[in-house]
């Protein structure tokens, strides 16, 4: 009903060709989708219509419209067609909280209601215009905006809704960005970040510095969803920056991945290393951001310890505050040692970046700051270690059997685990102060507690050191409550066992037969005693040498 895609269905099995049946749908309604698949090694892709999204709409009946206490039961409707009314250019994302209502093509109507409560009781009705600005409330997600009209002879309109997803989220930088000097041209290659609503990549280059600014008027070698391009207008001796910005549909861009292509011949200019400002560097564990400090006042911030943890498959926030500095930095840059590089933005009093993060298990991140009397200080931040998340499993114990080389064989037990979905999964705190167990405050964190486990099984928790304990629960499968556990690292990601299955291959029925489970083990048993007849008839068939003779 709107492209915000509340809902989802689907079909599990690994095949080619599927087939959805979708339920308890509106009549006379337009319904948006777009199409995810996976195959059994984990790779998956999304289609979405270019961002447009697919759509289909149901036959029959009225479209629905949120009823209104303004118009009797008696008095006639003024009909307004809702596709008259058009929020944002007619762009379904935005990523600022003032939008743009464009009424077109009214006739006679005098008088319109704008508000957010769907009843527009509080709403007084002021005069029709074209255009309009509204102000939509903070936070991501769909908002809806409702409208009223009334003619010049009195009649009003049932109250029609109209909604926008506001987006302020910047997606992860393009990652493993990287440029080859080739005959008279430059292959550029970059790989788009995991964001489920990415659109495309914009890249810009500069024979000057690198380029910070998504808006920026230098030349523009790429933009759009192709992850390789190609810069023919290159020269000899040249040294080119390049910058890749990847944006979404609300059209909020990421921090820029850059890299520097030099043609031969070129020489650099040795840089003078001198240390200036960085004086310290944290983790904020309830913006899940690393925090550097710089200047000679710092406050608040302690030099950390030298890693940091983040879960795999979440992004790196990185907040810098230059407390006197500012005009002293030309540029900062974040250095992972895959050889990827970012660029760091300026917003207000803070230099920021958010990038994807490289899937080894640990990777050293330095700073690089360039001064505007180009000097540069590089600092070793220390080693960002990559953790997985936990899970919640079902053990299954089934019986193997085991075959020698010998033709002997035994039975044995094979041990499997089902992840589960959907599990509730609690983190409790010890609190020293109290001396007593409480459920950990995750939403001062940022998170939820419970957590419910994804589809996968996974679930993870950030949290301060301290001592803890987690509650698995799930319908049909039980409940467990794990053992006591200290945490000095922040990660908890236990994996826990909620219940076990034991499958045996063989039961006693009620007239105390016995009752083979296993297909297997018949056609052995059988092929066994087939074996043994044929040696037994093969015995018989050559009879006793000795028969026939006596010795004396």
């Amino acid at each position: 009903m709107t492209t915000s895609l509340g809902e989802a269905s689907s079909d599990l099995s690994f095949v080619t060709s599927h087939s959805i049946t979708l339920t308890n749908l509106n009549s006379n309604t337009t319904y948006y989708y777009r199409v995810s698949s996976a195959d059994t090694y984990g790779n998956n892709t999304t289609d979405n219509n270019s961002g447009n999204f697919y759509g289909f709409t149901t036959p029959g009946g009225n479209n629905f419209i949120p009823p209104t206490n303004n118009v009797g039961p008696n008095q006639d409707i003024l009909s307004i067609d809702s596709n008259k009314i058009v929020l944002n250019n007619g762009n379904p994302f935005t990523n600022e909280n003032q939008i743009s209502i464009k009424l077109n093509d009214f006739d006679n109507t005098l008088k319109v209601k704008i508000g957010d409560d769907k009843n527009l009781i509080q709403t007084n009705w002021q005069n029709f215009n074209t255009d309009f600005l509204k102000q939509i409330s903070s936070g991501d997600g769909t908002k809806s905006i409702y409208f009223q009209f009334r003619d010049s002879n009195g009649k009003a309109s049932q109250i029609i809704e109209k909604t926008i997803v506001l987006d302020t989220q910047a997606p992860s930088a393009p990652s493993n960005f990287k440029g080859e000097y080739l005959i008279n041209l430059i292959q550029l290659s970059l790989v788009r970040p995991r964001d489920s609503d990415v659109l495309g990549i914009r890249v810009f280059k500069s024979d000057q510095e690198f380029i910070l600014d998504p808006y920026s008027l230098n030349e523009i070698i790429s933009d759009g969803k192709a992850e390789n391009s190609s810069d023919f207008n290159v020269k000899a001796g040249k040294t080119y920056y390049y910058s890749a910005f990847a944006y979404d549909y609300a059209r909020n861009f990421s921090t820029p991945a850059l890299i520097k292509i030099s043609i031969p011949p070129y020489t650099a200019e040795p840089v003078a290393l001198v240390k200036k400002g960085v004086k310290s560097f944290e983790f904020d564990l309830l913006s899940q951001t690393l925090k550097i400090g710089i200047g000679e006042k710092i406050e608040d911030l302690i030099i950390s310890k030298k890693t940091f943890h983040f879960f795999n498959k979440a992004p790196l926030n990185i907040a810098i505050k230059d407390n006197n500095l500012f005009e002293n930095v030309q540029a900062m840059t974040l250095v992972l040692n895959n050889g990827s590089v970012y660029g760091l933005i300026k917003q207000n009093e803070l230099w920021v970046a958010r990038i994807d993060l490289p899937q080894e298990s640990m990777s050293l991140l330095t700073l690089e700051v360039l001064y505007k009397d180009g000097s540069k200080e590089i600092v070793e931040l220390g080693q960002v270690l990559i953790d997985p998340f936990g899970y919640v499993y079902q053990k299954i114990t089934e019986p193997y059997l085991k075959l020698f080389k010998n033709g002997l064989w035994s039975w044995e037990r094979k041990y499997t685990q089902n992840k589960i979905e959907k599990v509730k999964v609690f983190l409790y705190q010890y609190n020293p102060d109290r001396k007593d167990w409480q459920l950990f405050e995750a939403s001062r964190f940022g998170q939820q507690n419970p957590q419910i486990t994804t589809k996968t099984g996974e679930y993870g928790f950030l949290v301060p050191a301290g001592q803890y304990y987690l509650e698995a629960i799930k319908i049909g499968f039980g409940e467990k409550t794990t053992e006591k556990f200290e945490v000095k690292d922040m990660i908890v990601n236990e994996n826990v066992e909620l219940s076990s299955i034991e499958i045996n291959w063989w039961f006693i029925d009620e007239n105390r037969n016995l009752v083979l489970l296993t297909v297997l083990p018949l056609g052995l048993l059988f092929a066994i005693i087939s074996i043994k007849a044929i040696r037994i008839r093969r015995r018989r068939k050559i009879g006793n040498p000795y028969d026939g003779f006596s010795v004396k």
